[in-house]
């Protein structure tokens, strides 16, 4: 098996341009109405081969007549190199598979971002507050020491002309221990056998929450595709605590390749109580791994 980081270097590029990815686009203006800040706030600590932490957040308006359907969307911090995007709707298929050609980054698609001023976070029910980084693009980013505490955090963001501050708490949920694919541990790599299910194990969660999701995706490259396998089910409904099979007829669907890369991610995601701030505010405890489709 490759190391990961040649991986990554061949493949995130093409995650970055939006290849198989549902980039935001805010809804454009089409004369005098009521906008909505879009967009997500997120809190991710990774754990497996990769160990790092971060905050992140982007905003962008919104036709507020025109609310998008809402659902899960999910924001990965791959090795410092690179963010992407992806969605699953809660009403979707609990796996879904896609693959394209792969492009030379040339294509990449716009995203129109907006300032909300300063944004904060921290532990809730404390003073202390952390001010995200605001780049030239209005990105907001803060590196965080990995493993930081489960729980509640508030988030607070200074707000846009005719649209008040955001104060809220985005939950997150407790770290993933443990975690193996096919028994094979994610911090030495995993082999995904396309002719087998996938079974993800890890420690069972000492403070069990029904609002916990668990993402399982498996993202590969071979030399002229590049493919992505996302899978969803809510914590509470699992048939084993603990243990996760994706079958088989899934699994089959995969391009053989030793270039990919497993994840297993435990969310939590809800919306602002402010109806003006249509954003998802999501805590993900992300554990990764290089692997190889077989």
């Amino acid at each position: 098996m490759k190391p990961l980081h040649s991986f990554f270097y061949a493949f995130v590029s093409i995650l970055i341009t939006g290849c198989l990815i549902n980039q935001h686009e805010p809804t454009p203006q089409t004369g005098p109405q009521t906008l909505n800040v879009s967009g997500s706030i997120v809190l991710e600590d990774m754990g497996g081969f990769k160990e790092e932490a971060n905050f992140f957040a982007e905003f962008g308006r919104k036709n507020a007549e025109k609310r998008e359907e809402r659902g899960i969307a999910l924001r990965q911090i791959i090795a410092g190199m690179g963010i992407h995007s992806a969605t699953l709707r809660e009403t979707a298929k609990p796996c879904e598979f896609a693959k394209q050609a792969k492009t030379n980054g040339t294509n990449a698609a716009t995203v129109s971002r907006v300032s909300v001023g300063k944004v904060a976070f921290g532990p809730a029910m404390q003073s202390k507050m952390i001010e995200a980084d605001e780049s030239s693009d209005h990105q907001y980013t803060k590196k965080l020491e990995p493993k930081f505490a489960a729980g509640p955090y508030q988030v607070t963001a200074q707000g846009l002309e005719g649209i008040g501050k955001l104060q809220d708490i985005l939950s997150m949920p407790e770290e993933l221990k443990w975690v193996k694919g096919n028994d094979q541990s994610f911090e030495t790599g995993v082999v995904v056998k396309r002719d087998s299910p996938l079974r993800l194990t890890w420690a069972p969660s000492s403070m069990p929450n029904d609002s916990n999701y668990l993402i399982s995706t498996i993202q590969g490259v071979t030399d002229t595709e590049v493919f992505q396998l996302y899978c969803l089910i809510k914590e509470s409904q699992l048939a084993k605590v603990g243990e996760w099979e994706i079958p088989q007829n899934q699994i089959q669907q995969l391009l053989l390749t030793e270039n990919a890369a497993l994840f297993l991610i435990r969310a939590h995601v809800r919306v602002p109580s402010d109806t003006h701030w249509d954003v998802l505010l999501q805590g993900l405890r992300t554990y990764l791994a290089a692997a190889a489709v077989r």
